[in-house]
């Protein structure tokens, strides 16, 4: 386990543990930054920062944020063992014969989701780009800061065509909700354009319609937060990753 999972782990347990508004962390300490962005956990110099989230919802984020850092390091895991003439099925399957160029774009992706998942802001409000059932779990913005905007969605046990985009687990899983939370932060994050050059975009597909899309058009599935997602799901454990 990486020092950042580790850490991560720590701020999660704490935010069980601990009656204060502050979360202990792994480095340094809380440093509050107003009523309505208070930051979760400080790792390193990346911290969790949370915008009109109550203190239950902060603590199912961060629990979130520590699957989906642990699926990016698997990730990242797997890229450290294949290469662009190497890639390995789990990588074909999501994202095709794509050219040496767009592999080590997704290469970049990963690395950077790394830092990404812990320093971005997670906003509780209501999501008025569309209605906020209607919108899908999770939208990327730049709005005084890279921030991921968690709708309606994001909260509730998925419906059956939510469940056909992520199933991160199974129905029946006690994680299963979590996994689903961190499958779509991981959705978020792909299109950040410091993350990977950005012009990643949202199909909202199911994940048949996803492989199926990195054998037909691997030219353009680097450019799908969708596959992103997926491969992150499916990746194996790999070894640790190397210093």
């Amino acid at each position: 386990m990486s020092f950042t999972t580790l850490a991560l782990f720590l701020s999660f347990l704490a935010t069980h543990t601990s009656s204060s508004i502050g979360v202990m962390a792994a480095k340094g300490s809380i440093h509050p930054t107003g009523p309505d962005l208070a930051p979760a956990s400080v790792l390193g110099e990346n911290v969790i920062s949370f915008t009109k989230c109550r203190r239950e919802r902060k603590e199912v984020i961060t629990k979130a944020v520590f699957y989906a850092n642990e699926r990016i390091e698997r990730a990242n895991r797997y890229f450290q063992s294949h290469s662009s003439k190497k890639r390995g099925n789990v990588y074909t399957k999501y994202f095709g014969k794509s050219s040496p160029e767009d592999y080590n774009a997704v290469l970049l992706h990963f690395r950077n989701m790394a830092d990404r998942v812990t320093s971005v802001n997670y906003n509780c409000r209501p999501c008025a780009r569309l209605n906020d059932r209607d919108a899908p779990p999770t939208y990327f913005l730049n709005e005084n800061g890279p921030t991921v905007r968690l709708c309606a969605e994001f909260w509730e046990q998925p419906r059956n065509k939510l469940r056909s985009w992520l199933t991160f687990g199974r129905a029946k899983d006690e994680d299963y909700l979590t996994k689903f939370q961190a499958g779509w932060i991981i959705h978020a994050l792909s299109q950040f354009g410091d993350v990977g050059g950005g012009a990643v975009e949202d199909f909202y597909w199911d994940e048949a319609d996803a492989t199926g899309f990195a054998r037909q058009d691997p030219a353009r599935v680097a450019r799908s937060a969708d596959n992103y997602m997926y491969f992150a799901k499916n990746v194996p454990r790999g070894r640790r990753l190397k210093k």
